[in-house]
């Protein structure tokens, strides 16, 4: 099991660990210039109920934090 796994499984909220399972994928998703198609469909696994449209709100969501914090920390 990894670290994220690991820290989703022991928060106890289904929100909070979808948040801390989405961390690294829009990282590589940053890094490699993938889509919220790609992102989705890595976390489909975590989430089988939701579709792409609800997702993407979610996915959008993270994506403006990570650009925060990066921002945050490199100005």
């Amino acid at each position: 099991m990894n670290i994220v796994a690991l820290l989703a499984d022991l928060l106890g909220s289904r929100t909070l660990g979808l948040a801390i399972r989405l961390i690294p994928y829009i990282g590589k998703a940053y890094d490699k210039a993938k889509g919220d198609e790609w992102i989705y469909d890595k976390i489909k696994g975590y989430t089988p109920n939701a579709t792409l449209d609800e997702m993407k709100e979610v996915i959008k969501t993270g994506r403006a934090f990570t650009a925060a914090c990066y921002a945050f920390f490199h100005n």
